[in-house]
């Protein structure tokens, strides 16, 4: 009998159910990642959040940030769907989806991203860095999610596509 190894579940899928659906939709890139057309190029992950919300996503880790629920909060070091880099608003309790801009610094290319919320300038990061299982066009860094609650504190979370079985 031939010697058999196990087999991580993660991985088939990833491999072979993953690759079939991603085939299936679009012939040219996986789901949750941009079209790899250089730095300009459409955010297609960003897009779908935006538009038909966070099903088929999850959290993979998680930072906090307090700043003053009388202001609306900046993001300085973020990309629109688009695939331009562009400041994003964050009004006071509200939730906003976007992608850290990783071509500013060393920080942001290590994942972490640059805040303005009124005089107050600040700087937030995932503890694991650069947490995205997919990878994403030139520029682009993690798929945040923002959760600027009244009282000022920020939940951001780094969303990816739920691979799981």
């Amino acid at each position: 009998m031939a010697d058999q190894q196990s087999i991580n579940r993660r991985a088939l899928l990833a491999t072979l159910g993953g690759a079939a659906l991603a085939t299936a939709v679009s012939p040219d890139h996986l789901p949750g990642e941009t079209e790899p057309q250089g730095d300009g190029a459409a955010d297609n992950a960003l897009e779908d959040v935006r538009q038909h919300g966070l099903g088929g996503y999850m959290f993979l880790d998680h930072a906090t940030s307090i700043v003053d629920a009388r202001q609306d909060l900046f993001v300085t070091s973020a990309r629109v769907p688009q695939g331009e880099a562009m400041p994003f608003r964050i009004r006071p309790a509200t939730m906003e989806v976007f992608r850290a801009d990783a071509t500013v610094d060393d920080f942001t290319r290590e994942g972490g991203w640059y805040w303005k919320c009124g005089d107050a300038e600040g700087k937030s990061r995932f503890r694991n860095g650069k947490t995205p299982l997919l990878t994403s066009h030139a520029g682009g860094g993690p798929l945040v999610m923002a959760v600027y609650q009244p009282d000022g504190v920020v939940h951001w979370y780094s969303l990816q596509m739920d691979l799981r079985c």
